[in-house]
């Protein structure tokens, strides 16, 4: 992890089927994990934040859907049903 990234969870809970699964494509595109149904964790960038931000405000409709996005550090002391490496830093490429 460098100095310009954090660890994040996002949250969701998404009445439409359509907006979902858009929602799920862009976070997985940005290269967060979900760990859990409706919840993926991992390193993003300033840019990516403000991207998720974007997503919340276009896919999700304000009186029915509910989602947020906060900073994390998972030092996981118990865990079940994850790897020894569940939340380990993801490989990414850096520019040199």
């Amino acid at each position: 992890m460098s100095a310009l990234e954090r660890q994040v969870l996002v949250c969701y809970d998404v009445a439409s089927s359509r907006a979902r699964s858009r929602l799920f494509d862009s976070l997985k595109a940005l290269g967060l994990v979900p760990v859990q149904e409706s919840v993926f964790w991992g390193y993003v960038r300033r840019a990516e934040e403000r991207q998720i931000a974007r997503d919340f405000e276009k896919l999700l409709d304000a009186a029915t859907d509910k989602a947020f996005l906060v900073p994390v550090s998972m030092d996981v002391a118990q865990a079940s049903g994850y790897g020894a490496q569940a939340f380990a830093p993801p490989p990414r490429s850096r520019v040199i």
